[in-house]
C-alpha cells in the first residue's frame, strides 16, 4: 500500500513539473509573436504627379513674308541674323513688267469707256470718230504687245542657240575665244558666244569650270526672259481683247445701240476698270514690308531673281517671347489648364514656362494633343527648332489622405495595408489614388491619424501582436 501512494506521489510530481514547463514554455512562445514595427499616421496634404516630354522651341510670334507680285527682285534690304522693325522695307521688285500690264489695262479701259461714250453720245459722227480713233490706239498696243513677244521669243532662240553651241565647243577653244582678237576668224563664233555674258576666264581653276560657268549664266538669262514671255504673252492677249472690243465700239458707231448694247458697255467698262485697279495695286505690291518687328530667320530672294507669291521670300520671328510646343494623350490634355506652369530643360540650363494653348484636335502626324507654352524666363540659349525636355503636373490631389507607398501590399491586384489598432496589426484593405515613389494617396479605406504600419517582417499577419518602435 505504501509502495502504492508513493508511485502516485510520484506521479502527481511529475504531473505538477510538466505542467510548470508547459506554461513557462507558452510564455515564452506568447513574448516570441509580438514583432516591433515602424509606424506612421496617415495625414492629408498635397500629391503631384509629373510627366515627362519632349518639346521643339520657336518664336512666339513668327511671319512668312510672301510677296504678293511677281518679278524680278531689284534690292533687298536685310539679311539672315539682322534686326528689323514692323514697317521696314525688305525688298523691291523691278516694277517694269508690272507696268507694262498696267498700261495694257488702261488701254482696255479707255476703250471701254470709249465704247460706252460711243453707246450714249449725241453726235453718230463723233461717236465714230471717237470709235475709229479708240480703235487705232488699240490696234497700237496689241502690235507693240505683238512685237514684245516676238522680240523675247528672238532673244529666247537666241540664247538656246548659244547654250547649244558652248556644250558642244570644247573649253580650251571658248577660254582662248575671251582674248582672241577681232580679226581672228577661227575663234570668231566662240568670241562672240563668249563676250556677250563678260565672263572672265581669270576667275575659274579650270577650263571646264569656266564652261560650267558661261552654261550657268545662260541659263540664268533663258529662265528671266521665259518669265517675261509668259507676262508679254498675257499681255498680248489682254491688248488682243481690247483691240476686239475697240473694233466691235466701231462697227456699232454707225447707230444708236440698243438698251442691251448700252448694258453691255457699261459692263465691259466696269471690268476693265477692275482690271486696270488689280492692276494698279501689283505696283503698290512691289515694295515688301515687315508687319512685324523681329530678327530675320530665313531669307529666299536675291538681287535679279524672282520673287512669287508660291515662296516665302522671308521669315521674320519677334523673339522676345519664345514658346515650347510638345504633345500629349488625351486623357493628360484634360487634365492640363491654361496657366499651368512647366519646366524646361536644355541641357544643364532649367527654364520656366506657362501653358498658353492646348490643342483641341488631335495632331494627325503624332496622335497627340498639341500644347504651347510660353518661357518666362531669359532663354538666350533656345534657339529655333531645337528639342528640349519638359515636366508638366498632370495629376495633382488637394487635401489627400497620404500613407508611405511602401506600406501598401496587394493581394491578388487588391492594395492593402496594416493598421496598429490596439497592439494587434490589422489587415485593412484600402482604395489608392494618385502615387509617387513614396507617397500614395489613399481615396477609401483609412482615417486620418490611422497608424500605419512601414515596416516589412515576414511574419507579420492580421492580428499579430505588435510593438510600435519610437523613432
Amino acid at each position: 500500500m505504501k509502495q502504492i501512494l508513493k508511485c502516485a506521489a510520484l506521479l502527481m510530481a511529475a504531473a505538477l513539473a510538466a505542467t510548470s514547463c508547459s506554461q513557462k514554455a507558452a510564455e515564452v512562445s506568447a513574448e516570441a509573436e509580438v514583432i516591433a514595427v515602424a509606424a506612421t499616421a496617415a495625414s492629408r496634404g498635397t500629391l503631384t504627379h509629373t510627366t515627362s516630354y519632349s518639346g521643339r522651341i520657336s518664336p512666339a510670334e513668327s511671319v512668312y513674308i510672301i510677296g504678293k507680285a511677281s518679278g524680278t527682285v531689284s534690292k533687298t534690304y536685310f539679311e539672315v541674323g539682322d534686326t528689323v522693325k514692323a514697317g521696314d522695307l525688305l525688298f523691291e521688285i523691278d516694277p517694269a513688267d508690272i507696268m507694262l500690264s498696267v498700261n495694257q489695262a488702261q488701254a482696255a479701259y479707255d476703250v471701254a469707256a470709249a465704247q460706252v461714250a460711243l453707246q450714249t453720245g449725241s453726235t453718230l459722227d463723233a461717236q465714230k470718230l471717237q470709235a475709229e480713233a479708240q480703235e487705232e490706239q488699240a490696234y497700237l498696243g496689241y502690235k507693240s504687245a505683238r512685237d514684245a513677244v516676238e522680240d523675247l521669243q528672238d532673244q529666247i532662240d537666241a540664247v538656246g542657240s548659244t547654250i547649244a553651241y558652248i556644250k558642244k565647243t570644247d573649253a580650251g577653244t571658248l577660254k582662248a575665244a575671251f582674248a582672241a582678237t577681232k580679226t581672228d576668224a577661227a575663234n570668231r563664233q566662240a568670241k562672240a558666244a563668249v563676250l556677250r555674258l563678260d565672263i572672265s576666264p581669270d576667275s575659274y581653276a579650270t577650263d571646264d569650270d569656266y564652261k560650267t560657268a558661261l552654261l550657268m549664266k545662260l541659263n540664268e538669262q533663258s529662265a528671266t526672259l521665259e518669265s517675261s514671255l509668259e507676262k508679254a504673252k498675257s499681255a498680248r492677249k489682254q491688248a488682243a481683247s481690247g483691240y476686239n472690243s475697240a473694233s466691235d465700239a466701231a462697227d456699232l458707231s454707225s447707230g444708236k445701240a440698243s438698251d442691251q448694247a448700252i448694258a453691255a458697255a457699261d459692263a465691259s467698262l466696269g471690268q476693265a476698270r477692275a482690271a486696270l485697279e488689280a492692276a494698279q495695286a501689283q505696283v503698290d505690291h512691289c515694295r515688301v514690308t515687315t508687319p512685324i518687328s523681329g530678327i530675320v530667320e530665313l531669307k529666299n530672294v536675291e538681287v535679279n531673281g524672282m520673287s512669287t507669291p508660291s515662296t516665302p521670300a522671308y521669315v521674320i520671328s519677334n523673339k522676345d517671347t519664345m514658346q515650347v510646343t510638345f504633345g500629349v494623350p488625351a486623357e493628360t490634355s484634360r487634365k492640363l489648364e491654361i496657366g499651368d506652369r512647366i519646366t524646361v530643360e536644355n541641357g544643364k540650363i532649367t527654364h520656366n514656362a506657362i501653358i498658353v494653348e492646348i490643342g483641341t484636335m488631335i495632331d494627325q502626324a503624332s496622335g497627340l494633343f498639341k500644347i504651347k507654352a510660353n518661357i518666362t524666363d531669359e532663354c538666350g540659349d533656345l534657339l529655333t527648332g531645337i528639342t528640349v525636355k519638359l515636366t508638366a503636373t498632370t495629376e495633382r490631389a488637394e487635401d489627400a489622405l497620404l500613407i508611405p507607398t511602401a506600406a501598401i501590399y496587394y493581394d491578388e491586384g487588391s492594395a492593402y495595408v496594416y493598421v496598429v489598432r490596439g497592439g494587434t496589426a490589422v489587415k485593412t484593405f484600402v482604395e489608392t489614388g494618385i502615387f509617387s515613389e513614396d507617397i500614395t494617396e489613399i481615396t477609401d479605406g483609412l482615417d486620418t491619424g490611422d497608424l500605419v504600419i512601414t515596416t516589412w517582417d515576414s511574419h507579420l499577419r492580421d492580428g499579430m501582436l505588435v510593438s510600435v518602435k519610437e523613432g
